[in-house]
């Protein structure tokens, strides 16, 4: 079921970009677009330290990168073991607003100031009939009625984690740092080291931080060959445990992020991107599926350099492949540009 899920995404993608855009090029102009700059959009994994997937390249000094990056997601979880109970049921938007400049020639540094909303949303019926349509597991939706909200987490009768609806909130800001350690045109690829740091500036009592300060980093590596680029990554981070956690004997586990990704350069205007990004569970002492499985998120998308305005423009979709801990299904905008 999972490759079928895949084809499908794909498919759907490869369709409505070709529908977009014109003839591709035979020898498009090497500029590396991707990869896919998103971060998981779950309930609780997003309080938590990610590190978005990026390229190896460094900003140069003096030049700073601007961009927006959006996301809304469809999530529904619904399970119970007698003494835990997870509803993760309702719509999540974040809105992050990024800033990139470099601090010497293979250094740059990176602030992103996140919001975030959630809500009952209106894709009940819509990824009900997706689902429908291409024969995939619906979750359990239909256990609950179309348009409800429940975003929280109890045990033995104690709201553990809670996510309040229809209120904007600014979410915890991370903090990056990364080195360039080989340039692709002189070493064969590109390698880079990353770290960071993510300040609790998000409501913990609201559930749109965890109150404390997480740390982490990891390595990313770059490939081009011809009109397509490859990129890989892994992150640790160590992530604070919140205080509705500590009170009911939870600890929020060590983190690991594995990122994968591909680029083809249709023209010298457009790339086509796909990427896979996977994530360990948030805490392993919850005994549900809902809670104590790891994420698995496909993204394709495509990123279009406007030559009139010099704005880089980001669309696309994610479908969570293995549907326990995830969201069900996310759509992405952003726009970029360095002045």
């Amino acid at each position: 079921m999972l490759p079928r899920r895949a084809l499908v995404l794909t498919l759907l993608f490869v369709t409505t970009a070709g529908c977009a855009v014109l003839e591709p090029n035979a020898a498009p102009e090497h500029v590396v677009r991707g990869p896919l700059g998103l971060r998981s959009n779950g309930p609780i994994a997003a309080t938590l330290m990610q590190f978005r997937p990026r390229s190896t390249q460094t900003r140069p000094v003096g030049r700073v990168g601007f961009e927006v990056a959006n996301s809304y997601s469809s999530m529904f979880e619904d399970g119970t073991d007698g003494n835990w109970t997870v509803v993760f049921d309702g719509e999540l938007a974040r809105t992050a607003v990024l800033f990139r400049t470099g601090v010497s020639d293979t250094t740059d540094v990176e602030v992103e100031l996140p919001f975030a909303y959630a809500t009952s949303g209106f894709l009940d019926t819509f990824i009900e009939s997706w689902h429908a349509f291409f024969g995939l597991p619906n979750g359990g939706r239909a256990q609950r009625a179309r348009g409800e909200y429940a975003m929280h987490v109890d045990t033995n009768g104690r709201r553990v984690y809670e996510l309040d609806a229809d209120r904007p909130a600014l979410a915890d800001i991370p903090l990056y740092l990364t080195q360039q350690v080989t340039r692709e045109a002189d070493a064969g690829i590109g390698i880079a080291l990353r770290g960071g740091v993510e300040i609790p500036t998000g409501s913990e009592g609201r559930g749109f931080g965890n109150g404390g300060v997480d740390w982490g980093g990891g390595a990313l590596a770059e490939k081009s060959l011809g009109r397509f680029t490859f990129t890989a990554s892994a992150y640790y981070v160590d992530a604070a445990t919140p205080d509705s956690f500590a009170r009911a004997g939870l600890v929020i586990g060590d983190q690991v992020y594995y990122q994968g990704g591909v680029e083809c350069r249709w023209n010298n205007w457009l790339s086509l991107v796909a990427g896979l990004r996977s994530s360990t569970p948030v805490t392993k002492d919850i005994p549900l599926k809902e809670i104590d499985r790891g994420v698995l998120d496909l993204d394709v998308g495509f990123v279009f350099d406007d030559p009139q305005t010099e704005w880089r423009y980001i669309f696309g979709l994610t479908e969570d492949l293995v549907s326990e801990s995830g969201t069900d299904f996310t759509v992405f905008f952003g726009l970029s540009r360095t002045f």
